[in-house]
């Protein structure tokens, strides 16, 4: 009874593999990511049902076992492809994640050093308007103090010039009360002398 329920069992399971060969093949070049794993584990649990469905037509006990050893694998299967997924995608975001914090600290170390360029660049502008308010203030003062020597010089000149005319205007009424009194004195001695001439006439006409 065995030998005769080994032989449909033999052209079940070869029946499956044949069946099975060109998707097996063109999963083995396909590398191995979670989609050709689950693409196996599709094919794995198609075969176990096939197995299963097999065991129920053949009355095969032992054809059943398989199945059923077939779909607890399948299952420990399916829950390790979860779990590969799960630790992919946490250690997805994990990177994902840390690339962002690198974004945000990058993006911080940009906008700080934008800030330090800014406040650099406004503490030039002040710088530089200080200096040019210096700058402008010191040439009103020095074009104050022109203005101001320009005035003091002024008036020294216009005092010496003032001085000067008194000068000439008292040496010119010293010269003119020398020669009055020189034409006083010659007129003096001319009439004196008149005086004289007239004093001898009268003598000698006597």
């Amino acid at each position: 009874m065995s030998i005769l329920k080994a032989v449909p069992r033999a052209a079940v399971g070869g029946s499956i593999k044949l069946t099975r060969l060109p998707f097996d093949g063109a999963l083995s070049l396909a590398g191995d990511g979670n989609a050709v794993s689950a693409a196996r584990l599709t094919l794995d649990r198609a075969e176990a049902a096939a197995r299963s469905v097999a065991a129920a037509v053949l009355l095969d006990e032992e054809l059943q076992s398989d199945a059923r050893a077939r779909h607890a694998a399948n299952r420990e299967r399916s829950r390790a492809l979860n779990l590969r997924r799960e630790a992919e995608a946490h250690a997805e975001n994990t990177e994902t994640s840390a690339d962002q914090r690198e974004e945000h600290a990058e993006q911080r170390r940009r906008q700080a050093t934008q800030e330090a360029e800014r406040k650099r660049r406004a503490a030039k502008k002040r710088r530089d308007s200080a200096k040019t308010r210096s700058k402008e203030t010191a040439e009103r003062r020095q074009e104050a103090a022109r203005r101001e020597a320009a005035k003091a010089e002024e008036t020294i000149q216009r005092r010496e010039r003032r001085a000067r005319l008194e000068s000439l205007d008292t040496k010119a009424e010293a010269l003119n009360e020398k020669e009055t009194a020189l034409t006083a004195a010659d007129e003096a001695r001319r009439l004196e002398a008149a005086a004289s001439e007239a004093k001898a006439r009268r003598k000698n006409g006597a």
